[in-house]
């Protein structure tokens, strides 16, 4: 600390520029450590507040009607046809989930379908993925 002091003193006694420099640089890095603190401040309950504020699902479900024979064993189009239309879709909230006593609201949302079709991948049609829209 000591050797810090005698600098600064032999600094001031040399140049005003040198001092004034000196000075300026203390304040910005004086912003910005504070500016550092206020941003941890902030940020520390965000996730909560956005939590609190947005209306985000919890869950995502989709399913098949019961009349469907093993979902596995199916096309891909027919999959698409007969489980994850739209319809289907709207079908499945209001006859099942909207009975659900622990659901307080449901809603829809639409599918974009991407997807390599292989039929000779184990599953019988390739890899598929789902993306909401």
């Amino acid at each position: 600390m000591g050797a810090v002091v005698l600098w600064v003193r032999s600094v001031l006694r040399r140049s005003r520029v040198a001092t004034v420099s000196i000075v300026l640089l203390a304040g910005v890095s004086a912003g910005v450590v504070g500016s550092a603190f206020q941003a941890v401040r902030r940020a520390e309950g965000s996730i909560e507040r956005h939590a609190a504020r947005s209306a985000s699902y919890d869950v995502i479900v989709n399913g098949c009607p019961p009349e469907v024979p093993d979902p596995y064993e199916l096309s891909f189009n027919d999959l698409v046809g007969r489980c994850l239309t739209n319809e289907m879709t709207r079908r499945l909230g209001t006859d099942i989930i909207d009975s659900l006593p622990e659901v307080e609201e449901w809603s829809t949302a639409g599918t974009l379908v991407a997807g390599v079709v292989d039929p000779t991948a184990p599953n019988g049609w390739g890899s598929v993925v789902l993306i909401l829209a």
